[in-house]
């Protein structure tokens, strides 16, 4: 997924190992196959058009999210 996200965006990440946090998931069972069986749900694009189009958007709108306040 890291190496997408450098493609998507056009940098080397700056990768820092750091101990495990008691808060971070060790695993994940995460699949979409409950939201096709009842919603009839299933990706239009795969995870690295979805990577690219969100650095794209991120960029666009570069000043519009440094205005907002959290």
């Amino acid at each position: 997924m890291i190496a997408a996200i450098e493609k998507a965006v056009g940098k080397e990440a700056k990768i820092e190992y750091l101990p495990r946090n008691a808060a971070d998931m060790q695993d994940t069972s995460a699949e979409i196959g409950k939201a096709f069986k009842q919603l009839g749900w299933q990706p239009k694009i795969g995870s690295d058009e979805g990577f690219r189009e969100t650095a794209l958007w991120h960029n666009k709108n570069a000043a519009w999210l440094d205005s907002l306040s959290i």
